[in-house]
């Protein structure tokens, strides 16, 4: 994004790409001011130093998150590289005994600003049924995982200014509604 400015800004090493990039720009009326610009321009030059910090808080508050029964983390690999926009928290539907609007409420009451990762599962969406019709392959009873997700994910906040403080206190925050949350607080 160019600096929080509603514009965007596409950043192409290839010349010949660029000037056709441009052309397509300009046919369609976007611009972006030299202001904008500058703020995007600066944005990007900081932008492998804050995935860096993204990724290095999301490893802890997966470790925080690692005994917990009911809520599960991202996973992470060598060869899985989430950019982190933010941090996707799963709760498992059969231990959790709270909807997920709740939960977030509750989160949201412990500080944390959390809100759905999820509006609904794509084979459910009106666009793809309306698309697709009546074939049966969208069938909710196909995809069971999928319609459950929209009910049991959550995207919890991550940045590269956060502390390591402040990812316990995620991680404290989700251990203390898990367990009010959870047959085994029960």
């Amino acid at each position: 994004t160019a600096g929080g400015h509603g514009g965007a800004m596409l950043v192409i090493a290839d010349e010949a790409a660029a000037v056709a990039a441009r052309a397509q720009r300009d046919a369609a009326g976007g611009t972006i001011d030299q202001t904008a610009a500058r703020i995007a321009l600066a944005e990007l030059r900081g932008a492998a130093d804050e995935l860096s910090a993204r990724r290095q808080l999301a490893w802890e508050l997966t470790f925080d998150l690692r005994a917990r029964k009911g809520v599960s983390g991202m996973s992470h690999s060598r060869w899985v590289m989430h950019a982190y926009d933010g941090y996707v928290v799963r709760i498992r539907g059969l231990l959790w005994k709270r909807p997920l609007d709740e939960t977030i409420a509750a989160l949201i009451a412990e500080g944390i600003p959390c809100e759905a990762a999820f509006a609904v599962s794509l084979h459910l969406d009106p666009d793809v049924i309306a698309a697709l019709g009546d074939d049966p392959r969208i069938q909710d009873a196909g995809y069971p995982v999928a319609s459950r997700l929209p009910n049991e994910a959550l995207v919890l906040p991550l940045h590269g200014a956060m502390t390591d403080t402040e990812i316990a206190d995620i991680a404290r925050a989700l251990a203390k509604l898990e367990t009010a949350s959870t047959s085994s607080g029960t």
